[in-house]
Order: C-alpha cells, then structure tokens, then sequence
C-alpha cells in the first residue's frame, strides 16, 4: 500500500526541524548484536494494535537473532510516555520501541508538555499502515462517503461523527475530510475506540473513522456499515467499499502508520541490522499474512528514507492540528 498523504500544502514552519540528520547516527560495529535480551517499548495497552503487530513481530525477532525481544507496555499520553522512557536510555540498540504516527508526531503539536524531545529519538525503519476504515450506524441515510457529503450539505451541523479521543489520528483524519468537502460534522470525542464504536452502533452517533483492526468484526457483523477506506487500492476484506480516492479524495489522512525507533545516537550497524532483520521477517508469506488478519499492511521504508518523511510530514501535521483545534493539556 502506498503511503498516504495530508490535504494541506507544506510550510516553512520550525517543525521541519525537529527531527535530525540520519548521518548523525554514531559509526559502531553490529557483530555481536545482540548479545542480551532486547526490550521493544510499546505506549498502548495489551490487544490493541501496535501490541498486536509488535508480538507478531517479536515472535520472529526472537527466533531470527537468537535473543529474546521482549515487548513491554508502556501506555499514557497518546503513546509518547513510551517514547520518554525511550529517549532515557542507552544508545546501544537494546531498548527500542515500536510507534506510530500519532506519538511520534501529532502529539509534539498536541500535548504542550511532552516527556522527550523529539530529536532524542532516531527512526529505525517505517514497517507498514494500519488503514483507516470511515464507518456509520446501521441506520444512517447513506451508504458511502459521497452520499455522506451531500446529506451533511443539505443538513448543515446535524450529522456527529465520534473518535477514539481528541487529537487521535481519527479526529484529524476526519477533519481533514470536512475541510476538503466544505461540510460541517460536530466532533464527539471518547476515551477509546470501544466507547466511541459502542456509541455508534447505538445509533448515538452517526459516523466514525477508526482502524480496520477495531472496525472490521463490526463490519462482518452487521453492526456498522463502511462507506470508504483510507487505501490507495481497495481492501480485499472489503473489496465493495471505495477508496477515499474513488470518491475524489486523493490527499486525505487514510491510515496509521507504525515504525521502529531507538535512542538517538545508536550505532549505525545496529540501526542497519535491525532493519534489515525486520524487512526479512516481514517478507516472509507467514508472517505476512500474520500482520493483515490483523490490518497491518507492510510498507518498508529504512532509516534515511523515514526520517526524511518523517521531516517532510511534520509541518503539514502541525496545519491539520491547528485547523482542527485540537489541543491536550
């Protein structure tokens, strides 16, 4: 799957700044690594699903390079607590940690006090993009994204759409749907994907655009109906559902994305091997095939690559937070 876009148009703003050089990584031999257990930082609770595809991966990394890969729970502040307790330690590759895309850069403009600085932290690689799935209650008068559109344009501030939190993926996602169509929904934010969908099917709320981790069984249930997905090609899990794209969408937020991150300054072998080691495990057809039941979709990108959209992103984050109004305390 390729790489989603934002609808905003990139400024020089400071944020270009925040993330630095991949050369400035510390030269250091990977011939010994790794030698001891390794501990894989994960900022959400067990069973959601950066945990999910963390111990898929975890699995494998553990029988590839003979050492244990140990996921550890970190969660709090949107995932960056996990990143805080990365920052702290050794630059040695024996503490990692796998993120995603609203730790790593929503909350730099979200949170206004975050517990690392984001220059302390190095991109390893970018593994892949868990789709963003826009579902509605069963009773709502549409069927799809288009007829959405036209029925918030003839019922101005009528429709709700709920998210898993305010400044989540979800809500600028679904921001950046009502600025491109012009179109007025009011935000009813939760504490998690489980109220906000539970909600939802209750017909509390009308829309959501959450994960398909989280949507999928409601969807094969009955319970939600899907009007679009946040993928470039259609999803074989739903293959009737159009594209964002299809319906004339084409640089809307569509999917989280989760990478791997170390301390800044570990040393450039042992960035290089654990990337290579991750790309191997995640071509395998098994574990591939593990990653999608659970709506993960591989799209690797190494370290120079990631940080460079890493830098590319994160002023155009930054527009989606301010239009959105988002701010936690």
């Amino acid at each position: 799957m390729q790489r989603r876009h934002f609808i905003t148009t990139s400024t020089a703003l400071a944020a270009l700044g925040t993330f630095g050089s991949a050369g400035s990584l510390a030269q250091g031999s990977a011939t010994s690594y790794p030698s001891r257990p390794v501990k894989i930082a994960v900022g959400f609770p067990a069973g959601q699903a950066t945990d999910l595809i963390a111990r898929v991966l975890t699995d494998r990394l553990t029988a590839s390079m003979n050492q244990p890969f140990l996921v550890e729970n970190r969660p709090g502040q949107g995932g960056s607590l996990a990143l805080g307790y990365l920052a702290q330690q050794a630059a040695d590759g024996y503490n990692i940690a796998f993120a995603n895309t609203g730790a790593v850069l929503t909350n730099q403009f979200l949170q206004k006090k975050l517990s690392y600085k984001p220059e302390d932290i190095q991109p390893v690689m970018l593994m892949g993009d868990i789709p963003l799935v826009l579902v509605a209650r069963p009773g709502a008068p549409f069927q799809d994204l288009k007829g959405m559109i036209e029925f918030a344009r003839k019922h101005p501030g009528r429709l709700t759409y709920s998210t898993p939190g305010n400044g989540t993926t979800s809500h600028l996602a679904m921001e950046s749907i009502k600025q491109a169509a012009k179109v007025d929904l009011m935000h009813v934010p939760y504490t998690g994907s489980a109220r906000s969908l539970t909600d939802l099917i209750a017909g509390n709320v009308d829309v959501s655009f959450d994960t398909i981790t989280t949507v999928q069984p409601f969807i094969d249930a009955k319970k939600l109906k899907a009007l679009a997905v946040g993928t470039e090609q259609r999803i074989t899990s739903l293959g009737n559902v159009p594209t964002l794209a299809e319906t004339g969408y084409t640089d809307l937020i569509g999917s989280v994305w989760i990478g791997a991150f170390a301390p800044r300054g570990t040393p450039k072998a042992v960035v290089d091997q654990l990337e290579s080691t991750i790309t191997a495990i995640v071509q395998e057809p098994a574990t591939r095939a593990r990653l999608l039941t659970v709506g993960f979709f591989p799209r690797l990108l190494n370290a120079t690559a990631f940080e460079k959209m890493l830098r590319e992103d994160a002023p155009k984050v930054q527009q989606i937070v301010k239009i959105s109004g988002a701010s936690v305390d």
